[in-house]
């Protein structure tokens, strides 16, 4: 695991993501899933010397997190299209394929897409929770 400032990013993560996978892990001392998911990186990265884990725990000033995360991805992309999805996301198994569909039928520019949100079944406390399934198109320009 390294330590990836702004100005590492380009060579440390986008460069060297032609050659090798790299996880960014944008990190921050006070988010808990941070500190659930960093040990499990860095043994995944341990396990596997062709994996390159790279953590982002400072943020230039005037940006949040995850807008921060989406500029830095958007900037490296190299394809046609961009998905942005969070991690707590279950999507059916087309999901993906009806939206790359609905955009090309459409010649649409950008498509965000909404989860529809499902209460599990069981006892207190799990009933309490829920987690979004992402299920069709909800807005399209």
């Amino acid at each position: 695991v390294i330590e990836v400032t702004e100005a590492q990013f380009q060579v440390e993560v986008v460069d060297r993501s032609q050659t090798v996978p790299v996880v960014v892990d944008f990190w921050a001392d006070w988010c808990e899933p941070c500190k659930q998911l960093s040990p499990i990186l860095e043994k995944l990265a341990l396990e596997d010397p062709r994996l390159r884990v790279a953590r982002v725990a400072e943020l230039p000033a005037g940006w949040l997190g995850k807008n921060h995360a989406l500029h830095v991805a958007a900037q490296a992309a190299s394809g046609e299209l961009l998905l942005f999805t969070d991690a707590d996301i279950v999507m059916r198994a087309d999901a993906i394929r009806l939206a790359v569909s609905h955009l090309e039928e459409s010649s649409i520019d950008h498509l965000t897409m909404t989860p529809v949100t499902r209460m599990p079944i069981g006892t207190w406390p799990e009933t309490s929770l829920s987690y979004p399934v992402i299920s069709k198109p909800l807005i399209a320009m």
